[in-house]
């Protein structure tokens, strides 16, 4: 029998060794129970920058949908590139509660739902490495 919580864990798992951007990771938490699945993920990335990775999803209708997330990637010294979450502040924000900080700037912005795997994707793009 499949469980589709199990397969997510064990496919971030296997994305985070097969990531060229990764040069390390440590899970501190991961959980399975019933329909909802939990991780939170550090990771040391190639340039030495690091990625924090939390989501919260859960099975429904045979569809596992992300309920709560955050992905804080930040430059070694811990200031901020970036970090893409759905806490529910901003609700001026077009996309609420789905947002984007941006270290850079200092600006939060408005940005699509993601899951770790398409921040993954991203940091890989920014970095040059996919």
């Amino acid at each position: 029998m499949s469980d589709p919580v199990r397969e997510r864990l064990d496919s971030l798992r296997a994305r985070l060794i097969l990531s060229p951007a990764v040069r390390a990771f440590h899970y501190q938490q991961e959980d399975a129970v019933g329909d909802v699945g939990y991780f939170r993920v550090r990771c040391t990335l190639i340039d030495g920058s690091e990625l924090q990775l939390i989501e919260r999803f859960r099975e429904v209708v045979s569809t596992l949908s992300v309920e709560k997330y955050s992905f804080h990637w930040c430059h070694a010294d811990g200031t901020l590139i970036y970090r893409w979450d759905n806490a529910p502040h901003h609700r001026y924000l077009e996309t609420f509660p789905h947002h984007l900080h941006d270290g850079e700037t200092g600006v939060v912005q408005v940005h699509a739902p993601v899951d770790a795997f398409a921040v993954l994707s991203e940091i890989e793009k920014r970095l040059s490495v996919d």
